[in-house]
């Protein structure tokens, strides 16, 4: 009877971890990859933001949207056939498919809204050293008074 007892809350313990561990496909904030420009997001939406930002023409809004389906399309696939191989994009790979698609917005762009967008990229990735820390501290210590 005790090992009988004991086996089920060995199971039930060992479920309860299984259950409490999050899917595969996700990250500990949702769905992977995802994020603003992601594959996730709607390219139409990203042309509405920047229109808000950089005043753009309706030419202008067809053209982003173009450029950022066929980017999303690309990376759509190419996350797809490297997940198969049990790869993922390097660094390199990364910022050689951000640079082809800032250069394509960049490409539409008047020089004024070329400015604004360089502007507005600064504030949604910050440099090297600019970073947020990763665990920055709930309540800093407090120097004690003599």
């Amino acid at each position: 009877m005790k090992k009988l007892l004991s086996t089920i809350v060995f199971v039930m313990m060992t479920l309860l971890c299984v259950m409490a561990q999050p899917p595969q496909n996700e990250g500990p904030k949702g769905p992977r990859p995802g994020g603003p420009g992601g594959p996730g997001m709607d390219p139409a939406k990203i042309v509405e933001y920047m229109d808000k930002e950089l005043s753009l023409s309706e030419d202008q809004k067809s053209q982003l949207t173009k450029i950022m389906t066929t980017q999303q399309e690309e990376m759509k696939s190419k996350f797809k056939e490297m997940e198969e191989e049990g790869e993922f994009p390097s660094r390199e790979e990364m910022m050689e498919m951000h640079k082809k698609r800032t250069e394509q917005i960049k490409s539409v762009l008047t020089d004024e809204q070329k400015a604004k967008y360089d502007e507005m990229m600064k504030k949604q990735r910050p440099g090297p050293g600019q970073g947020r820390p990763q665990n920055p501290p709930q309540n800093p210590p407090q120097e004690e008074e003599e």
